[in-house]
Formats: C-alpha cells, structure tokens, sequence
C-alpha cells in the first residue's frame, strides 16, 4: 500500500518546474525520461553509481564524518517516460555505526500534485536491541511493483542516523528493472 502524503519540497519544485520548461506534462508532448541517479539531500559525503554486466545498478553513499546534521538522507531516482508498471528488486547492505543508529528506506513516486511514499522499511532510531533494530551492519532488501505515469519523478530514499562519536553512514544500494 502506498501512503499519500502532500509536501512540497525545493528538489519537488524543481523537478516540476523542470519539466515544464522541458514540455513535460503538457501539450501533447512526450516526457523525457531520466536514468537512475543518486543524490545526498543534505548534501553530505560522497556518492558513486556503477552499472554491472547483469543490468544491475549499484549505488554507493559514504559520510564519515562528525556532522551536527540530525540525519543523513540520500535519493536514488529517475523520471518516468512512459506510463507502465515498475518492477523493481532492490538491496541495502549498510552501516550505520552501533549506538542508536537507524536506517528508513521509502519508496516515492512525485506527480505534480504531490508525493506518494510507502515505507520498505523503518529501523527504531530510539532503541539500541531487540525488535526492530540495527547494530553495525545491515541487509534489507525487496520487490517493488507500482504504476508509475508518464513525466513522475520515482526512486528510493534512504535516511539514516546515529549517534556514535564518528557518524559513520554508509551504504550500498542495488536495483535490478
């Protein structure tokens, strides 16, 4: 199930105002459609991208430093040229650090009118054992299978946090369509 949520944010505007300049959404023109990419929201630490042989892309974040940033938070995404179905097998292989450290991976589809999220997976943030949990490294992964219009902007975003003396996030994204 995904969840409706309206909220607008600078990289939604853009997105919208890009794609009106592009004559995407209107006008009888087909939208462009864009290749995966990743992107720190915060704009912390490093990012790397790679396309394997099998058609897989990984995408790589690292951010190894004391921040006073609450949180970290990275998007992987593309625009949609065409209306279709998505399928999409995705991975995390992470590390978030040990003392309290958190991971949420959603997945979004931006139409014009707002933002549709469905949470693949939320870590608590406020505990360090049982239920729920991460301590050191970790592995999520699962299939997403959504309809996604022509012109949407839709990907992953993963946020994560701790509260080690280090601050260490990093994390190994990979999808197969």
């Amino acid at each position: 199930m995904i969840q409706r949520v309206f909220r607008w944010s600078s990289a939604a505007a853009l997105v919208v105002a890009a794609a009106a300049l592009s004559g995407c959404g209107g006008g009888g023109s087909d939208p462009v459609a864009t290749d995966w990419a990743i992107v720190s929201l915060n704009g912390v630490g490093t990012t790397g991208q790679q396309t394997l042989m099998g058609g897989e892309r990984v995408f790589t974040y690292d951010y190894d430093e004391p921040s006073a940033e609450p949180e970290s938070a990275w998007e992987i995404a593309r625009v949609a040229g065409s209306d279709g179905s998505v399928l999409i097998d995705w991975t995390l292989d992470g590390f978030h650090g040990f003392f309290l450290d958190w991971v949420t991976i959603e997945f979004f589809v931006q139409r014009h009118r707002g933002e549709d999220v469905e949470v693949l997976v939320a870590t608590d943030p406020n505990a360090d054992d049982g239920p729920n949990t991460i301590d050191g490294p970790f592995s999520f992964g699962g299939t997403v299978d959504v309809f996604v219009p022509a012109g949407a902007r839709y990907g992953f975003r993963i946020t994560g946090a701790n509260f080690d003396s280090g601050g260490a996030l990093q994390g190994e994204f990979t999808l197969l369509e």
